[in-house]
């Protein structure tokens, strides 16, 4: 799970990863991290509320109605990039064994004559915790980069390949990203 600190300073706030409970726990913590990276003050959403990790119109529903001031919009695939604009947004994963959920942290580019995204760098809170980075993982966007984990690291031939700084290697597919954006202030 992932946790908030702020030792001293109460403007900096630093993640710390935290023995996750479950995928529900996870989804919060990472919901909570992305608070940090929109400098948001840091919560954490209610526990009361029941979320099922497989369904991303779930994950989106507690999002909405934990973070108002935010519009809260799901994408089904892979998500519009841009070298000029950061987004934040939670991306779900599917795999062999079902969804994973992981923030987006950063990308990757390829420049030259085609500028296109690489990979993007991602913070799991079911992984081990980054060390001198901001994330824990990377989703390498190349086509095809799923299929070169060979076939046993892939039955399904699913496209994409989602590798972890701990070594983990898995086959996944976009299923869609959720985009955490702030609302636009009306004028005074």
């Amino acid at each position: 799970m992932l946790a908030l600190e702020h030792p001293g300073d109460p403007q900096r706030y630093r993640l710390r990863l935290q023995e996750h409970v479950d995928e529900a726990d996870a989804i919060r913590g990472l919901l909570s991290a992305a608070t940090a990276c929109l400098a948001m003050p840091p919560r954490r959403p209610p526990r009361d509320i029941v979320i099922d990790p497989s369904d991303p119109g779930s994950v989106q529903a507690l999002a909405a109605r934990w973070l108002p001031e935010l519009d809260c919009r799901w994408e089904k695939g892979l998500p519009r990039l841009s070298a000029c604009a950061f987004r934040v947004m939670l991306v779900c994963l599917r795999h062999q064994d079902g969804l994973r959920w992981a923030l987006v942290t950063g990308e990757e580019w390829l420049t030259g004559r085609q500028e296109r995204p690489r990979a993007l760098l991602l913070l799991d809170a079911l992984l081990a915790t980054p060390w001198g980075t901001g994330y824990n993982c990377r989703l390498e966007l190349l086509p095809g980069s799923g299929l070169t984990l060979g076939a046993r690291a892939n039955p399904l031939k699913l496209p994409l390949a989602y590798r972890g700084i701990d070594g983990l290697a898995l086959a996944v597919d976009v299923e869609g990203t959720l985009c955490l954006e702030r609302r636009p202030t009306p004028p005074a």
